[in-house]
């Protein structure tokens, strides 16, 4: 069996680029300093196969991580949390009211319906020496017929 996990990481990495929010948006984690003000990194957290149907195609949940980076060191330092947090809700809500990221995803499981819910964490993270503002979403993206089983 074969998932299209690939196709789900350039999906979302091309949707986040399109959106104008962010200077990079990288699939994996960045081992430099991501450059400009606001930067995103997409990696898979799980995948797992939620419906199995008679002819042997599946229906799975990707568990996409989707890292939001802000340098600490950005001023006015009141507009950091609030940047993090303006972005955070704009990406949420395009993600959520554009479920089918251009026909190659089913939908978001908001809710978990299939697994983990849509959340975000706060936390601070280095990268390279250099310490960010980070938001982690884990965005569960529901994908149709991306693996088959042979029955």
């Amino acid at each position: 069996m074969a998932f299209a996990i690939k196709t789900t990481l350039e999906s979302l990495q091309g949707y986040l680029a399109a959106s104008g929010y962010f200077h990079d948006v990288q699939i994996g984690e960045p081992k430099q300093p991501p450059a400009g003000r606001l930067a995103a990194a997409i990696y898979m957290s799980a995948v797992n196969v939620v419906l199995l149907f008679a002819n042997g195609g599946t229906r799975e949940s990707h568990q996409v991580m989707v890292r939001i980076y802000l340098n600490m060191l950005s001023q006015p330092e009141a507009d950091i949390e609030t940047q993090m947090a303006e972005v955070v809700s704009k990406v949420t809500s395009d993600l959520i009211g554009d479920a089918d990221q251009r026909g190659t995803v089913m939908s978001i499981d908001v809710a978990g319906m299939h697994g983990p819910a849509l959340n975000i964490r706060w936390g601070h993270v280095d990268v390279g020496g250099t310490m960010y503002r980070v938001a982690d979403m884990m965005v569960p993206v529901i994908v149709d017929d991306s693996g088959t089983v042979v029955v």
